[in-house]
């Protein structure tokens, strides 16, 4: 629980725990949570890249980082028996599809540590895309745009896609992977995203009940990107820290 070293995992890196706040680019710290800590849980950051390479590059970076963590437990003094996955936009969206998709072999990669399970038991996804293929192609707006790094200010989409089409773009939609024995999901989103629509969230609430998946949504009324607008970000951790430790037992 006290291990503050930076752990490789393939192109991906682990960051030591830190205290929730919000970053100069306006998105929130959240993975290193003190939340976490006090249910007993190890809270390790991953670092991807975004905008990544083509095709499933981050997916694949997310699933070496669980084999990874998986590989190597008992020298970072963790237990693997029971893992969650926790992001926020782009990072929403890449932990969608990590719980989604253990079932697809095809998408796993085989950079970093191969042979351990990159299968996860709950996942909490804070407005991330979940159907590629209905994301509208907007840039940010002002509000979020002045908080993004330069190599952002494109369509979420395009950051996530990269040129793919067909089954390739499906692949990558969280929607086209749920199926009835899906890992818990709490969905957290503004009904007021102008960058990654409600509805988004709405989508994927909508398939994994009609699965018979366990899901809940929580709508964030009036609240932007990044909860902008919301004053109450940390009760929105708490939740989600809560929701994590609960399916995790």
């Amino acid at each position: 629980m006290t291990a503050e070293t930076t752990e490789w995992a393939g192109p991906a890196r682990f960051l030591p725990p830190h205290e929730p706040s919000r970053r100069d680019d306006g998105a929130l710290h959240y993975s290193g949570l003190t939340y976490a800590v006090a249910f007993g849980y190890r809270p390790l950051q991953l670092d991807l890249w975004v905008p990544a390479g083509e095709g499933p590059a981050q997916l694949q970076d997310a699933k070496a980082a669980v084999r990874y963590l998986r590989a190597n437990a008992r020298e970072l003094g963790i237990s693997t028996e029971r893992v969650g996955a926790m992001g926020e936009s782009a990072g929403g969206h890449i932990v969608a599809v990590l719980g989604l998709s253990a079932h697809r072999p095809d998408l796993e990669g085989t950079h970093g540590v191969v042979g351990p399970s990159s299968a996860v038991d709950v996942v909490v996804d804070w407005y991330g895309p979940a159907d590629l293929s209905t994301m509208p192609r907007t840039a940010p707006p002002p509000e979020v745009a002045a908080k993004l790094p330069p190599e952002l200010l494109v369509p979420p989409e395009d950051q996530l896609t990269r040129g793919l089409e067909g089954q390739a773009l499906a692949d990558a939609s969280p929607v086209t992977h749920v199926t009835p024995d899906a890992p818990p999901f709490l969905l957290v989103h503004g009904t007021a995203d102008r960058l990654v629509p409600y509805a988004q969230s709405e989508q994927l609430h909508a398939a994994l009940t009609a699965a018979g998946a366990s899901a809940r949504l929580v709508p964030v009324e009036g609240a932007g990107h990044v909860f902008d607008g919301h004053d109450d970000v940390d009760g929105l951790v708490r939740l989600s820290a809560e929701y994590l430790a609960e399916a995790l037992r």
